[in-house]
């Protein structure tokens, strides 16, 4: 976002260390996304809380 802003609103065209920052993450994230997809990995361990969330909603108080 900071990037369009810069350039499309303010016309700035000059090297930006965001610029720089972009094209170093983005072939990382998109590596490690599909590594995540390969391997079946759940980094951020979404599907134990979700079986968490689901366990403590369904139990039953005494």
């Amino acid at each position: 976002m900071g990037m369009y802003v810069d350039n499309t609103l303010y016309g700035n065209w000059d090297f930006w260390w965001l610029w720089m920052l972009y094209g170093f993450l983005m072939p990382v994230i998109d590596i490690t996304m599909a590594l995540i997809l390969i391997i079946n990995k759940d980094l951020l361990k979404l599907v134990w809380l979700i079986e968490k969330l689901k366990s403590s909603s369904t139990q039953k108080p005494n």
